[in-house]
């Protein structure tokens, strides 16, 4: 039997040491899980782009992280849709469970926020992050929604992302260009817009796809955009970050749950996303000024 053929098989008895657990230590991951859940992870991302600065986020590495996240969604969809391998029998979860999305996003979001952020302390972030990926990991694990191989493929598809964030300024700074994070960026929303794309492919059904290229179709028009405003590397003028980052996150989780739940089709999600997206940018811009 090929190796290919036993990864398939997947399970080495890590359900059945799970089910064995404690209800005390299941319901203490059950809550550490949800560092790597995808609604969460993007709050986090809006609110870094509003106010992250402090934190030594700059908006275009905050937009970096988004990118990251897209792509995380088109990829492990599109995974899951062509593989069709199910999860554990024990868990509460229905649909397919390879690769695990929770620990690919865990590591595309906590690996780049230690990475990219400011080099002062950088190495206590980058040592929290890994931390944090590794338990997220080990919960889907733990509650027996995956397979010990499903989050380690996550994991090494979200370092494979991280790697090629990292790495693309350092080359177009090689090759001469003026702004390397820029270039980055475009680079990045060109592979959630083509992983997204692609992934409908597989699974036409699911909305998440939708909404994910409408974003990502947005802020790569942005970034096209001449004079740069809708990606300023601003300051706060008429109102305190805190504040922006929660306007724009409650209006746009309002109108995120109010589409999803209105059951729209591909197109109209897609222009849903779109426009979700830029109207973020541009209120972004508008109070900052």
């Amino acid at each position: 039997m090929s190796a290919l053929r036993l990864m398939w098989m997947r399970g080495v008895g890590e359900a059945e040491f799970a089910s064995g657990l404690s209800t005390s230590t299941q319901l203490a991951f059950w809550i550490l899980t949800h560092l790597g859940n995808p609604y969460g992870l993007l709050a986090v991302v809006l609110l870094l782009y509003a106010s992250g600065s402090k934190l030594g986020v700059t908006p275009q590495y905050a937009l970096c992280v988004l990118a990251c996240g897209l792509i995380a969604v088109g990829v492990t969809i599109g995974l899951k849709h062509y593989f069709l391998l199910a999860r554990p029998p024990t868990s509460y979860r229905g649909g397919y469970g390879f690769p695990s999305g929770h620990a690919f996003g865990a590591t595309v979001f906590w690996g780049a926020i230690g990475i990219l952020s400011a080099r002062q302390g950088r190495r206590a972030r980058v040592a929290g992050a890994i931390c944090v990926i590794l338990t997220v990991a080990a919960s889907r694990v733990i509650i027996g929604v995956h397979y010990i191989i499903d989050v380690i493929v996550g994991m090494t598809l979200g370092a494979s992302v991280l790697l090629v964030a990292v790495t693309l300024p350092t080359l177009a700074r090689r090759h001469g260009a003026s702004s390397p994070t820029r270039v980055s960026l475009n680079v990045l929303f060109a592979g959630a817009i083509l992983s997204n794309s692609t992934a409908t492919l597989f699974a036409p059904g699911r909305s998440e796809l939708y909404m994910t290229l409408g974003i990502a179709l947005a802020v790569s028009a942005a970034l096209c955009r001449q004079d740069r405003s809708f990606i300023p590397g601003f300051r706060s003028r008429s109102f305190p970050p805190p504040t922006v980052a929660i306007i724009i996150l409650a209006a746009s989780g309002g109108l995120v749950m109010t589409l999803y739940q209105a059951q729209l089709n591909g197109l109209m999600l897609t222009l849903c996303g779109s426009g979700l997206t830029g109207g973020w940018l541009w209120f972004a811009t508008i109070v900052r000024t």
